[in-house]
């Protein structure tokens, strides 16, 4: 067998994994704060029917593996839990790890305009 052959599958894979490695690179470098608001405002939106994309905002988050906190609807801190309340924990690639409960503390922080 030809020494080439042999080899081409592992150039193959090589290559697959730098394309794979520099489209995440991209997305890791060019995406904002305003650009992952936006789609998880929307996706809230999509759910839920007569809201508005001023009842989003988001907030850094401490938790290992989650950049942002996107925090949309009525605050459940100041009554019970609401149907018109979604909470979307971000990774720092835009991509959406869980929904989850913080901390009232972090949902009382509205954004400054």
């Amino acid at each position: 067998m030809r020494p080439w052959l042999l080899w081409t599958p592992v150039a193959a894979l090589t290559a697959a994994i730098g394309v794979f490695g520099l489209r995440v690179g991209w997305i890791y470098a060019t995406i904002t704060e305003s650009d992952v608001i936006a789609k998880y405002a929307a996706h809230y939106l999509e759910e839920r029917e007569g809201r508005s994309l001023t009842s989003c905002h988001a907030v850094p988050s401490d938790e290992n593996g989650i950049w942002l906190v996107v925090i949309c609807g009525e605050n459940p801190c100041d009554r019970t839990l609401s149907v018109n309340y979604s909470e979307y924990h971000l990774n720092r690639i835009g991509r959406y790890v869980h929904g989850g409960n913080t901390p009232c503390g972090w949902r009382s922080i509205r954004p400054e305009t």
